[in-house]
């Protein structure tokens, strides 16, 4: 969050969405507006946060991902909780009629570079965007369009022949990719500098990050928390970009004394 708040657009407000489960979602307000005041900073452009509890969602969510006859969602959710499906269901909890997309960014992101050069990859024809690797962590959705991302995932969810080579079982990640595949008029690709994830971090080196996704990897690879990912304690990462861990390190305080120094007198 604080990756976020330090590389916020310069020309534009901002307004963040948190939605979590009911712990999270209590101990949220309790730190970033009781005892933060984040609503509250002064800041170049206007920085709103906005929390938001899936408990008023979560009955509806299982309801619809139980209609699907050849998909398995139940993987998803063993494996890491009802959480996985939130972002795909964005539109439930995030109704402001002037809010036509959103940026989805996973927790263990951190953000290098500002957000406002993103605006002009923005697609207002797809219903959502992601980077060539397919990496469910950093999306682009258009919260307008993505009734239709489950109207077409239905259509999926008939064609057997097309469900059954992946046993049936599926998870958010998984039904992007398939949308993408069948799909394509629907997808579009961002640049990759905002693609740029630790599990193929060696590839990426010499790019300019917007990003870093400090991913675990897929089943079998090497998963650990991030102060002891090999891209945090490998010595060869000691110069590059990897100040991800800057932000990590930042305190709140610092965080909020750097947005106030950016604001200029008029």
């Amino acid at each position: 969050l604080k990756s976020v708040l330090l590389n916020s657009p310069l020309d534009q407000n901002l307004t963040i969405h948190i939605v979590a489960d009911d712990p999270a979602y209590e101990a949220s307000r309790i730190l970033l507006l009781d005892e933060l005041h984040l609503n509250e900073w002064t800041t170049r452009n206007q920085i709103q946060l906005k929390v938001y509890n899936t408990k008023t969602n979560e009955n509806i969510i299982h309801q619809q991902l139980n209609n699907f006859t050849s998909m398995n969602f139940g993987y998803g959710i063993r494996r890491h909780t009802l959480g996985v499906y939130f972002r795909l269901f964005s539109h439930l909890f995030i109704t402001d009629d002037d809010v036509e997309s959103i940026l989805y960014i996973d927790t263990d992101v951190g953000i290098l570079n500002s957000l406002g050069g993103l605006e002009k990859h923005k697609n207002h024809s797809s219903i959502f965007q992601w980077g060539d690797s397919q990496c469910a962590g950093f999306l682009y959705l258009n919260l307008k369009l993505f009734p239709m991302f489950w109207n077409l995932a239905h259509e999926i969810d008939k064609n057997d022949s097309v469900v059954n080579p992946h046993r049936n079982v599926m998870n958010d990640q998984r039904l992007l990719r398939m949308i993408a595949k069948y799909y394509p008029h629907v997808v579009s690709t961002l640049p990759p500098e905002w693609d740029i994830h630790a599990t193929h971090v060696v590839k990426n080196m010499d790019q300019n990050p917007g990003f870093v996704h400090l991913n675990g990897g897929a089943r079998g690879e090497n998963q650990t928390a991030f102060h002891d990912h090999a891209f945090m304690t490998n010595q060869n990462n000691e110069n590059s970009w990897w100040a991800v861990k800057y932000y990590v390190r930042l305190s709140w305080q610092w965080a909020k004394f750097h947005l106030e120094c950016e604001i200029t007198s008029h």
